[in-house]
């Protein structure tokens, strides 16, 4: 790829961009939804320790599958 190439690649890709983006009209209220929704917190099953919990017992089931269906 020469130089050339990638000026119009580059130019081709910068008017791409252009175009999305001036499509794109936010809201007058964007931010306070924004707001309200961090200062909801998460929902409780969405917590990382619940998560965890979660795939752990999901591992628990899948180990103590394999060594029933294997003799383990």
């Amino acid at each position: 790829m020469t130089h050339h190439d990638n000026d119009s690649l580059a130019a081709r890709l910068r008017a791409a961009l252009n175009a999305e983006a001036d499509m794109v009209h936010p809201s007058d209220d964007g931010m306070q939804n924004i707001r309200s929704r961090t200062a909801r917190g998460r929902a409780w099953w969405q917590h990382p320790a619940v998560l965890a919990a979660a795939a752990a017992v999901v591992l628990g089931l899948l180990v103590g599958g394999g060594a029933a269906l294997f003799g383990g």
